[in-house]
């Protein structure tokens, strides 16, 4: 990977962002929910997915199968599910009244015999490559991919499958418009070099000690496009009282927890075995974070708009409660993780909005950066392809 510094024209130029959509967004498999958001048959969600340049719809069918379909009528385009989500035995264009199965087929043409040479078999919503993995549901707009789900997340999928994900159903949720590039929002989270200065009032105390005072990570794994990064903490830090009181009334809060529980976590989730572990930072190629601590896990969705402007998903997901004192906890952790997501904010937009003056050319990055930089190479391995 070497150790020169990173070109930055990448992150603010036109047509690098143009290749990017054609040469890896509209090739690979990229996470658009979890398969709680959609229980059950006849259950959708309606997600508009600006770097496809389409909005789609993701649906359990009546066979239980969860399929996804470009959101566009088959008549004259205009969308079929204009709602976020619902449940629904099909689909009404509300334009003209076409109408159609949750797999996709067109059902019903109003004043079908008015039309000429119509054939409803191959009218049906367009659809796109949909599967899998750990409860996690991704689309793939190719409809014949290169590579399976499974292949495409190879020794990663292998590596973090086992996780209770699906225990930890309570999610909470929000979402952000930045003006930013993917990129630099998602390089925001491909290092620990920033805790120090930019958490210090927040979870820096946690995360840094007189051994550790740059929360070096334990450590990094690249498992082809995707990667990981192993976080320590201070085990020596003392919490505020709130955070204190949360834990002590609230076993599934706690940070450290009992050695037989952390020997459960799959292979790849502190693979160093560390008492030290906290969390595990993983990166799905090309715009997902996938974060694993013991008792939750977090989701970031970076999702393109333009060049330099990115919406940022955030989810948190618990076990559900089963008492005050588990609500409780888990308010202080939300307060506590939005607090440091905010910090993480507070750069984006700063970044973003001089990076194309000319004053810069390169980024200069250190050790604990080097997953940037394999990130970028990751990049243009798939725009030379």
């Amino acid at each position: 990977m070497g150790t020169g510094p990173v070109p930055i024209q990448p992150y603010f130029d036109e047509d690098f962002f143009e290749r990017e959509r054609e040469k890896i967004f509209r090739k690979v498999w990229l996470n658009v929910c979890r398969v709680e958001e959609i229980p059950n048959p006849g259950d959708y969600i309606v997600k508009d997915l600006a770097v496809l340049r389409t909005s789609i719809i993701v649906v359990r069918g009546k066979d239980g199968k969860v399929r996804a379909f470009h959101n566009m009528c088959s008549h004259r385009g205009n969308k079929v599910a204009i709602e976020p989500s619902g449940s629904s035995k099909g689909f009404t264009c509300f334009f003209h009244g076409w109408t159609y199965d949750t797999d996709g087929r067109l059902r019903g043409v109003a004043d079908e015999k008015s039309f000429t040479g119509l054939c409803k078999n191959e009218l049906g919503l367009t659809p796109l490559s949909a599967d899998i993995w750990e409860g996690f549901v991704f689309v793939n707009a190719n409809r014949q991919p290169e590579q399976t789900l499974a292949e495409y997340l190879g020794e990663f999928g292998a590596q973090m499958a086992g996780f209770p994900l699906s225990e930890m159903s309570e999610c909470y949720s929000w979402a952000a418009e930045v003006d930013v590039n993917w990129k630099v929002a998602k390089d925001a989270f491909a290092e620990s070099y920033h805790v120090k200065a930019l958490h210090r009032n927040s979870v820096a105390g946690a995360l840094t000690s007189a051994q550790n005072p740059f929360s070096h990570a334990l450590a990094f794994h690249v498992y082809g496009p995707h990667q990981c990064i192993s976080m320590g903490g201070n085990r020596a830090y003392r919490p505020k009282p709130t955070s204190i009181l949360a834990a002590q009334q609230s076993s599934r809060m706690k940070r450290y927890e009992a050695t037989n529980e952390a020997a459960r976590l799959p292979p790849g989730i502190n693979p160093t075995h560390s008492e030290d572990w906290v969390f595990e930072i993983t990166t799905i190629f090309p715009n997902m974070n996938l974060h694993f601590f013991l008792n939750s896990f977090t989701t970031y969705n970076f999702w393109p708009l333009s060049v330099d402007r990115t919406v940022w998903e955030v989810k948190q997901y618990y076990r559900p409660a089963e008492n005050a004192s588990d609500l409780f906890a888990q308010e202080v952790m939300k307060n506590l993780f939005r607090d440091t997501v905010l910090e993480d904010l507070s750069t984006l937009e700063r970044t973003q909005s001089v990076l194309n003056s000319g004053a810069k050319s390169q980024f200069f990055l250190n050790d604990e950066e080097v997953l940037i930089r394999r990130f970028n190479e990751i990049v243009d391995e798939y725009l030379e392809a």
